[in-house]
């Protein structure tokens, strides 16, 4: 496929460190590659990604299985989740879960929270790895596509050298505007 292994690591790590305790989206490296590599690369990408997200959120489902206070205690400390939002995700879990874990990535719930919820609710962990494959991979595909668009109308307009500008300007709007809502 011709992705160099710093590439590849950063993927498979991003996806565990976020599934776990940082956090910084995956999708601001699946942009990137989108933009650096081109789309097929950023494709492969996501699939190194999501089976580091996979093994973080079993290690969060475990640690929650074994620990509830524990984890709900190191959840708690990761910037922008609150206990508000890990107690409307343990509700959520036990209704109708894959579409809250799913409609959750879309908007904002860290999957942590999702993964440290699950076992309160009675999922398996089988059953909750299998649902997180579905809900997380359907806004990284979102994300790459929208990136590829972007820098397709970057080209078509002759300013392929904005992409880099673009991609840190959206990124950090974006954290900034997450941040304001919520922190409200």
């Amino acid at each position: 496929m011709g992705i160099s292994a710093p590439w590849k690591i950063a993927a498979l790590v991003w996806g565990f460190a976020e599934a776990t305790l940082f956090f910084i989206v995956p999708d601001v490296l699946l942009t990137l590659a989108a933009i650096r590599l081109g789309w097929r690369k950023a494709f492969y990408l996501l699939f190194l990604t999501l089976l580091g997200a996979l093994l973080g959120g079993a290690v969060m489902f475990c640690f929650a299985l074994w620990n509830w206070d524990a984890a709900y205690e190191a959840v708690e400390w990761v910037p922008l989740v609150s206990p508000n939002m890990i107690e409307r995700v343990g509700e959520e879990m036990r209704t109708s879960w894959l579409w809250h874990m799913t409609i959750g990535a879309m908007t904002g719930t860290p999957y942590k929270v999702f993964a440290i919820s699950a076992p309160g609710a009675g999922i398996s962990l089988w059953a909750f790895v299998l649902g997180s494959v579905f809900a997380r991979i359907i806004r990284w595909v979102l994300v790459i596509a929208l990136a590829t668009l972007i820098v397709s109308a970057l080209k078509r307009a002759r300013l392929t050298r904005m992409a880099m500008p673009a991609w840190a300007a959206i990124w950090i709007l974006f954290y900034a505007f997450f941040t304001a809502v919520m922190e409200s």
